[in-house]
């Protein structure tokens, strides 16, 4: 590396970042953004959000209210406009989580399932998956807590991006 070349440093020759960004903009089409990364020469590129379709948050719980209150008030957080909370309880007996749910189910963007039986992470949701109205589901613990609330944004942005079946965090 000698000095002012990139290979010194990416700061020598500012007008690559311009260039890649310009590059990879094109590359990917209309609506992507692209932006400097945190790192030197690399780039963070965001899918465009066109459509906001319903997404469905499956949240099995069984007891244990302090996690899911503390989940499901992080949630409203969110700022993607389009979803519904669909908690699928497995037998809880604790009197305060029962009253909880009890007032938390408006059988409408709000609702309960009951999953009686053994704990079965995919039975519990696919049970709440039957009841869900949303075109995407989204299974989340109820020991999450929604912390950056462009979370669902992002998610929905990439699930959106042709040939991608699956996002994670």
């Amino acid at each position: 590396a000698i000095a002012g070349s990139t290979a010194h440093t990416a700061e020598a020759k500012r007008y690559t970042e311009d260039a890649s960004m310009a590059a990879l903009a094109d590359r990917l089409g209309a609506g992507w953004r692209v932006e400097l990364s945190r790192a030197p020469t690399a780039y963070r590129c965001t899918p465009p959000l066109v459509d906001f379709p319903l997404v469905s948050i499956l949240v099995p719980t069984r007891d244990r209210i302090d996690l899911l209150r503390q989940c499901v008030e992080s949630i409203a957080r969110t700022t993607y406009p389009a979803f519904e909370i669909v908690i699928i309880d497995n037998d809880s007996t604790d009197p305060a989580t029962v009253a909880w749910l009890d007032a938390f189910d408006n059988g409408h963007d709000h609702r309960v399932v009951h999953a009686p039986g053994a704990f079965n992470y995919s039975r519990v949701n696919n049970l709440g998956a039957d009841v869900s109205r949303g075109e995407l589901l989204l299974l989340l613990n109820n020991d999450t807590e929604v912390i950056e609330p462009e979370w669902l944004s992002e998610m929905v942005r990439w699930s959106e991006v042709p040939g991608v079946g699956v996002v994670g965090a």
